[in-house]
């Protein structure tokens, strides 16, 4: 899927090799809306976005998805894919943040594995992260959305970002870097901890009753702004 032409998608596409979107402009619904259009990247197939590559609706309907079995990869120092509302993105396979960031503007339901170094961003809509899930990104971006996180999910997030959004967690966590903002509200499940072992910066928001944000020997916090 290269050049930045516009490319519509009213049917099925599905994926069962390599498929590579180094393009931009891939949007559901050309010639009429409430189309069941939608992109199947089947088991043991591979996507790759290799550069900004986002997901757009043209005409209006609730059945645009993206559906991955297989492995899909994001690719791109610098460079951010926006799922936008309303295409609906589902995994059961791999999501390999491999460098730029990864946006879903609207729900999405991520089962089997979430890894890479990549930036992961909520930017709308209510996600729940289960106890089981392998889900390891290093950043984690959220603004206007809804997460929670079941136990033991994410042991490899190092640091969050909370926007507008309403952050969950079920047990303990470290985190180097925490920021809190423009309402923002983190909620540590009765008797855990959160722990900033490097920088806390609240500028606006809420530490729900529950649990305990404690700053770590050495780490810095800023309760930063007029808000």
């Amino acid at each position: 899927l290269s050049s930045n032409s516009s490319k519509f998608i009213d049917g099925l596409l599905e994926n069962q090799g390599s498929l590579t979107y180094s393009g931009q402009n891939l949007f559901f619904g050309r010639d009429a809306g409430n189309l069941p259009a939608r992109l199947l990247n089947a088991p043991g197939a591979t996507f790759l976005v290799d550069g900004e590559g986002d997901f757009f609706q043209f005409n209006a309907s609730p059945n645009y998805r993206v559906d991955n079995a297989g492995l899909f990869i994001k690719r791109g120092p610098g460079t951010t894919t926006v799922v936008n509302n309303p295409v609906f993105f589902a995994s059961t396979g791999v999501v390999q943040i491999e460098s730029g960031e990864l946006m879903f503007t609207t729900s999405a339901s991520l089962a089997g594995t979430v890894t890479g170094a990549g930036t992961l961003t909520f930017a709308g809509g209510t996600h729940s992260l289960p106890e089981g899930i392998a889900f390891d990104p290093a950043g984690l971006s959220l603004s206007n959305a809804s997460l929670s996180f079941g136990p033991g999910v994410a042991p490899q997030l190092a640091s969050l970002d909370i926007n507008a959004s309403s952050v969950s967690f079920a047990d303990d966590r470290s985190l180097a870097s925490l920021t809190l903002r423009n309402n923002g509200r983190l909620t540590m499940a009765p008797a855990t901890v959160m722990t900033v072992t490097g920088s806390l910066d609240w500028q606006a928001g809420i530490l729900t009753a529950g649990g305990t944000l404690r700053i770590a020997p050495g780490a810095t916090a800023s309760l930063s702004s007029n808000s």
